[in-house]
């Protein structure tokens, strides 16, 4: 179809433009798609917008009622130009062209939800949603970047990877960013950042507005069509629920979709009973076992790794895009989840740091304490990760790399190179002089994100949410979403509440000594139950149900064949490195394990090749 066809609502789609040959870019509906697709609307006399996604706040953006989004995002873009996509709220990509100037712009929302993939090659410019559907470009090249892997599997990502992929010339557009191509320049600019140069703290006032802003983000979803939530035994998932259920209104409460664990360690089945009860939530609680059926971790990554457009980062992953498909058949069609949570709400460790290099120790106590009371791990393990590792350790090889660098920015150099060579473990990069100094060059040439005096919590925020495992935990989800007909609301991400969120002080995230502090205090005051402070201990149902499925797998796929030939791997060291894992002898070694192993089920799904493991009984 062209670019100004209104019909455009089932299925994927691509836009493609030859700037040399054509006179303007033209737009393709292609078939699965998923459950919805985007919506087409005229712009001017011969121009167009597109939206793929959903708006929020659809009253302020001057459209009328009857409006689709493309319609209000045509009003808006009327109404303000290029700067209406820093007014909109919701999960989007949208593309708009302007014929009288030949300018064609693409944006996306400012957390991400909703991916965009594209490739520029200096003349034809190639943008979808959907990864694959560039993949099938005839021009488009299917080559797997191995530097890429190797990042990923040393578990060292580079700031190259905020806008590539895993495939060599096919990039994404990141979060809140805009693309724009007009007399054959393409340029990428970034419209909205929460956390800029020279930030100031949220004042008492503003971050007095977290429970308004929430409640307000929890609101826009429900307005926009939620009907069911993930819910989890977390502060994250609950808080959700407890605000949908104050705010819904006329409309019938969300239905909660829940998962249960089989170790008594990590079954929140209880916790989640009772929220979805006291909060007059139906409920669907489906165990994992029953979930997986007759599969195992490993049927459903290489399941999912067909169409995925990344290796499976996490088992977790997998179990809940089952989950996911389980609940679609009820007619659930826009799921709100509690991700982004943890990214948003929680401090990173890196502030024991910067308490320690402001001698602030009663902080630095303060922040151990806080991390003791909510962290499963035991006292001491937590006392050494966060007052050694993340503190002490870290403050003292800042000051010398600083001192370092003061006398001799060569020596500082030479010393950072090598730090980086001997983190490589042996397994990885054989090739030393070629792709292993490649993996190593790319982290030398990005830029230090330290930046007293805002010190190294500030940098952690600041790059939250452009951190590349964050960008391919969204793509991944979104793409699994769709294919099981369902959408994901994440409000947490949303963006006036980020605004305030990332802003807000440490010590007023840990208030009273508690994690996520208030969020705690929104559940307590409206949920008469005693919920629990300490997080799940996830790591030995990973550890039972990973190992002998993982290690059958590992056996009859005949090692990382394929990792190999593309020269990430040396085949022998690795296969140690596996055995040391699977024979139960190195417990820290599981998650570089699921790792290699889900990279390389990923290779031979993506490229059809046969010699994959076979599906395994869970009685076996």
């Amino acid at each position: 179809m062209t670019a100004r066809s209104t019909d455009a609502r089932a299925g994927a789609w691509l836009l493609a433009w030859d700037t040399r040959e054509a006179p303007a870019p033209t737009l393709a509906r292609v078939a699965g798609g998923g459950a919805a697709g985007p919506v087409v609307a005229p712009l001017g006399p011969s121009g167009f917008a597109l939206l793929d996604g959903y708006l929020f706040d659809r009253a302020q953006l001057g459209g009328r009622p009857e409006d689709e989004d493309a319609g209000l995002l045509v009003a808006a873009w009327e109404r303000w130009g290029a700067e209406a996509l820093a007014k909109l709220r919701g999960a989007f990509v949208v593309v708009v062209w302007e014929p009288e100037g030949r300018r064609l712009v693409v944006g996306r929302d400012a957390a991400g939800v909703v991916p965009c993939f594209l490739r520029w090659d200096g003349r034809r410019l190639l943008v979808a949603r959907s990864l694959d559907v560039l993949l099938a470009q005839p021009d488009v090249p299917r080559r797997v970047s191995p530097l890429a892997l190797a990042e990923y599997l040393h578990d060292l990502w580079s700031p190259a990877q905020v806008q590539g992929t895993f495939y060599e010339g096919v990039d994404r557009l990141p979060p809140a960013h805009v693309l724009t191509l007009q007399d054959g320049r393409l340029g990428i600019t970034r419209y909205w950042d929460p956390v800029p140069a020279g930030f100031e703290w949220a004042r008492p006032e503003e971050a007095e507005q977290f429970e308004p802003l929430l409640r307000q983000a929890v609101g826009r979803c429900l307005a926009a069509g939620a009907d069911s939530l993930a819910l989890s035994g977390g502060v994250d998932s609950i808080g959700l629920a407890t605000l949908a259920a104050a705010g819904r209104g006329g409309r019938p409460p969300l239905h909660a979709v829940s998962l249960r664990f089989p170790d008594p360690v990590c079954d929140e089945s209880a916790t989640q009973a009772a929220v979805a009860q006291a909060l007059g939530m139906p409920q669907t609680l489906r165990a994992v076992d029953e979930v997986l059926g007759a599969r195992s971790l490993v049927d459903v990554a290489l399941e999912l790794s067909a169409t995925s457009p990344s290796p499976v980062l996490s088992p977790w992953q997998a179990i809940y895009v089952s989950l996911l498909r389980s609940a679609a058949p009820l007619g659930l069609r826009r799921l709100v989840t509690g991700t982004g949570g943890d990214d948003v709400l929680g401090v990173d460790v890196t502030w024991g740091a910067d308490c320690l290099a402001a001698l602030d120790l009663a902080g630095l106590w303060r922040f151990h304490r806080t991390w003791q009371r909510s962290a499963p791990a035991p006292g001491l393990r937590v006392a050494r990760g966060v007052l050694w590792d993340a503190a002490i350790r870290t403050a003292v090889r800042r000051q010398a790399r600083a001192a370092l660098e003061a006398v001799s920015p060569a020596v500082s150099r030479w010393e950072r190179r090598r730090r980086l060579e001997r983190a490589v473990p042996a397994w990885l990069v054989p090739d030393r002089a070629g792709l292993g100094r490649a993996l190593v060059d790319r982290h030398l040439a990005a830029p230090r994100r330290l930046a007293p005096p805002e010190g190294a919590y500030v940098s952690r925020l600041r790059a939250q949410l452009l951190a590349p495992p964050f960008l391919v935990e969204l793509d991944q989800g979104h793409a699994w979403a769709a294919q099981a007909g369902v959408e994901l609301m994440l409000p947490y991400f949303d963006r006036d509440l980020l605004d305030v969120v990332l802003r807000m002080h440490p010590e007023h995230l840990m208030a009273g000594g508690r994690a996520k502090s208030p969020l705690r205090r929104l559940v307590a005051e409206r949920l008469p139950l005693d919920l629990p402070s300490r997080k799940m201990d996830f790591g030995r149902v990973f550890h039972r149900m990973f190992r002998p499925d993982g290690a059958r797998a590992w056996s009859r796929m005949g090692g990382a064949r394929r990792l190999a030939d593309l020269g990430v791997v040396d085949r022998a060291a690795l296969d140690g490195m596996m055995a040391r894992y699977f024979t139960g002898g190195v417990d820290q070694l599981g998650m570089r394990a699921w790792l290699v192993l889900g990279a390389e089920i990923w290779l031979r799904a993506r490229s059809g090749d046969p010699s994959l493991p076979q599906r395994q009984e869970v009685a076996s």
